[in-house]
């Protein structure tokens, strides 16, 4: 069998098991939780049950079993639909321009070429990466996640978030509850025992569900942080009428700290829970404030003259024309010691 056929084996695989799971989820929680529990069972105080006898009831418990699970379903429901809306709509009509002019750029490994795409045939931007499901390149790509079956990206990256946060509290919260019930109540019924073992099943990838959450957030959040993201990024500086390039080997070029981080992938406070509205990473990626203030900071310290034109990716010279020692280079006329940046990492320097 070939590996693209069982990839996609794969992919609908895991994608049949989540939204059986979140089908499950929103039949246990509308039928059980919000209409057994809540409201046949609990919110008609002294109403005589099925077999004419006066059944004490609690209003507070039925109201909470009414209102929770669908507000909860609804928390997760509307960006999941608005991730599958980005999939099958937003992603497959989206066209990127080339990258054009800059001296700061994401290049394609140690040569400082600019990255191209074979299938788009651009140069893809910064953060840009071609996506094979929705055959697109897309803006600040991270993954096709084939749970919950499209490409998480720009535009679908805080719809996506918020359902990875609301589905594991839904979960979490039917399983609880459930359990409370049937332990406090004493319910043996089948129909009780059934949805007891529907949940509790999918409740043993909860703690799964809870920490691929968490690396979700820390990554893209508040590290700022994307896959093949460190492939190489370049600092491309014009002096004296020569290109030189600078290339920074295993830091964040785009990591700004996490306060600026969260602010720049989310937006302010009050544009968090707006799924739909386009972070601010977006324009500061057009107008090239999206690095991280090191790297700026390097740009500024080498005399970067950013009005002048960039006629062609730099090219690296061979190793032996360098000189790196003391961590500096020869063809630049700065201490490369004293380049602000993080840590203690060295620096690889090239000319052309």
């Amino acid at each position: 069998m070939p590996f693209s056929l069982l990839t996609a084996v794969s992919r609908y695989a895991y994608s049949v098991l989540m939204f059986g799971l979140l089908g499950s989820l929103l039949g246990s929680s509308a039928g059980m939780l919000s209409f057994r529990w809540g409201w046949r069972e609990n919110m008609g105080l002294y109403v005589a049950d099925s077999l004419g006898d006066l059944v004490d009831r609690s209003p507070t418990l039925g109201l909470v079993l009414l209102v929770f699970p669908p507000l909860l379903s609804f928390l997760w429901v509307g960006p999941l639909g608005y991730f599958l809306f980005c999939r099958f709509w937003t992603a497959r009509r989206l066209r990127l321009d080339s990258a054009g002019p800059s001296t700061i750029y994401q290049a394609e490994g140690r040569n400082g070429d600019r990255r191209w795409c074979k299938f788009c045939k651009i140069d893809k931007p910064d953060r840009a990466r071609h996506c094979r499901a929705v055959g697109r390149c897309l803006p600040v790509y991270d993954h096709f996640c084939p749970c919950l079956c499209g490409p998480v990206y720009l535009g679908s990256q805080k719809a996506y978030l918020w359902a990875l946060f609301w589905i594991p509290v839904h979960l979490a919260f039917s399983v609880g509850m459930g359990a409370w019930q049937l332990s406090v109540r004493s319910r043996n019924g089948g129909l009780e025992k059934a949805y007891l073992a529907a949940v509790g099943f999918f409740g043993l990838i909860l703690p799964w569900l809870v920490n691929f959450a968490r690396v979700k957030w820390r990554d893209i959040v508040f590290r700022n942080s994307r896959p093949k993201d460190l492939e190489g990024v370049y600092v491309t500086i014009w002096k004296d009428g020569q290109q030189k390039t600078i290339s920074y080997q295993a830091l964040n070029p785009w990591d700004s700290g996490c306060r600026q981080n969260s602010w720049m992938n989310m937006g302010p406070w009050w544009q968090w829970p707006l799924f739909w509205v386009e972070p601010p990473i977006a324009r500061m990626l057009q107008d090239g404030t999206a690095w991280a203030p090191w790297v700026l900071d390097a740009q500024r310290a080498m005399g970067a003259a950013p009005e002048q034109p960039v006629l062609s990716p730099a090219v690296t010279v061979p190793a032996h024309a360098v000189n790196r020692r003391a961590g500096h280079s020869s063809d630049i006329e700065v201490e490369m010691d004293n380049l602000p940046h993080p840590g203690s990492r060295s620096l690889t320097t090239s000319a052309s």
